[in-house]
């Protein structure tokens, strides 16, 4: 018995190999909309002025961890389904940890923070600008990003002093998650465990209620006031919401519920359904470049400008700028 100085398995769908190259171009197809997509997303509110507020910030934020969470764990689930070799170094799998956690818990913490901007803006609207401003959300997020990396950071930490057997090193999974690698210690894991429970609770439970308290606030107001300005603005809001909602809370609920309370994680359909769940990490970033694109009329009007704008455009091509604007 050792640590986990040499290397972990990741697991991938059982299926053909001709079903595992289906799955591995709709993958790779995904995966460049989607960090291209986030990538639009964050450029646009970081060159557009118009976008320099405090629901855009939001959005910018969680384009920048969307893109990390991806980028963190598909390739490799790519290379696995073109080679077969599901083999993880025991660092990057550390590395792999932190970075899928950090997506999880900032797409958590971000969502309630625009749930709180949405209930400001729709309960208590003449005070809105007091209350949320770009400077205060600025501020907020920074914290959460100094508060919450150590916090993911101490996570992955904590299972380097663990012991592992080299004959059970097969992670049910797509990528290195902490209840996945800690169910395969043969040490004491109490104390990795109770963290891990703990921050759960902290940045995933608590968030949820507080999005759920600000969304039931939302519609007793639309209720009361049934203004059709209101209600059309309110519903709107929680639509788009609770699309990004669904999506982020159900994968991930899904991919921590069966880890913690399925003995059995080695029976074929039961890694293929956690597969499925753990996914999400492709799916939620996807989903949510495209949702607040297609509903946020401001947000595709500030990347269509960035892209006609963008400095690499200006350097590349500085006559047929100056030949267009003569035009």
């Amino acid at each position: 018995m050792e640590n986990g100085s040499s290397a972990f398995y990741l697991s991938t769908f059982e299926a053909s190999y001709s079903m595992q190259m289906v799955i591995f171009g709709l993958c790779l197809l995904l995966y460049v909309i989607t960090v291209v997509a986030n990538l639009l997303v964050f450029v646009a509110v970081l060159m557009c002025p118009e976008l320099h507020k405090p629901m855009y910030l939001f959005l910018g934020n969680m384009a920048l961890v969307d893109i990390i969470g991806c980028t963190s764990s598909v390739p490799k689930q790519l290379q696995i389904l073109l080679t077969g070799d599901t083999k993880i170094l025991y660092e990057s799998c550390l590395v792999q940890m932190f970075c899928v956690h950090v997506f999880a818990n900032f797409e958590s913490l971000t969502l309630s923070l625009m749930a709180f901007d949405r209930y400001v803006a729709i309960c208590h609207p003449l005070r809105y600008h007091t209350i949320v401003t770009a400077k205060k959300t600025l501020g907020v997020l920074v914290l959460i990003w100094v508060i919450a990396s150590p916090a993911c950071m101490a996570l992955a930490l904590l299972v380097t002093p663990l012991n592992f057997s080299d004959d059970n090193r097969k992670i049910q999974g797509i990528f290195c998650d902490h209840m996945g690698v800690i169910v395969l210690a043969e040490s004491d894991i109490k104390v990795s465990n109770a963290y891990g429970t703990a921050l759960t609770v902290l940045l995933f439970f608590l968030p949820l209620i507080f999005i759920s308290y600000s969304y039931f606030k939302i519609f007793i107001e639309c209720r009361i006031k049934r203004s059709a300005e209101i209600t059309k603005h309110g519903l709107n809001t929680l639509l788009t919401h609770f699309l990004a909602l669904l999506i982020f809370f159900i994968s991930t609920l899904g991919s921590t519920l069966i880890a913690r309370y399925i003995q059995d994680l080695k029976t074929p359909i039961v890694r293929n359904v956690r597969c499925f769940f753990q996914f999400g990490i492709l799916a939620i970033p996807m989903a949510n470049a495209f949702i607040y694109f297609f509903r946020t009329k401001e947000l595709r009007k500030g990347i269509m400008t960035s892209c006609k704008h963008t400095f690499l455009i200006r350097r590349l091509f500085p006559r047929f700028l100056k030949v267009s604007s003569i035009s």
